[in-house]
């Protein structure tokens, strides 16, 4: 999922990001970055909503242009609000990835280590006890 708008823009702005990034974080994180960035730009989307659904957007779709990415910034923000934006404003949400990117990559790491474990039938003669994470088994 490295081919996201958010993961080509970080790494556009020289932010490191591991190869096996899941492109959306969990709820709580991509909540405060929600908040944080509906706090500077909702003047500049028109409502609160609409500056979610940017950050929703740089997460969930793929780059159309992974070289420069800052058009994919363009395009997300023209898609959302119905008008392109200016260099100002433009300038200004590339200015606040880059002071906000180390939250930013917390929305991509926190997915990263998770685990899930699909198991189509088990049978014991003792319990079974479903974990995730790293298993440890001790034969005592």
């Amino acid at each position: 999922m490295g081919d996201v708008v958010i993961v080509k823009v970080l790494e556009w702005l020289g932010v490191t990001i591991a190869g096996n990034m899941v492109s959306k974080g969990s709820d709580v994180v991509l909540k405060k970055i929600k908040e944080t960035f509906s706090k500077a730009f909702k003047e500049k989307f028109g409502t609160i909503e609409e500056s979610e659904e940017f950050i929703e957007k740089i997460y969930e779709d793929k780059s159309k242009s992974p070289q420069k990415p800052k058009r994919d910034i363009e395009d997300i923000f023209e898609k959302i609000t119905g008008s392109e934006p200016s260099g100002e404003v433009l300038n200004e949400i590339i200015e606040w990835i880059k002071a906000n990117s180390k939250v930013l990559k917390e929305g991509l790491d926190s997915k990263e280590t998770q685990s899930e474990i699909n198991i189509g039938s088990q049978k014991a003669q003792r319990d079974i006890i479903n974990i995730q994470g790293n298993l440890t088994i001790n034969n005592n």
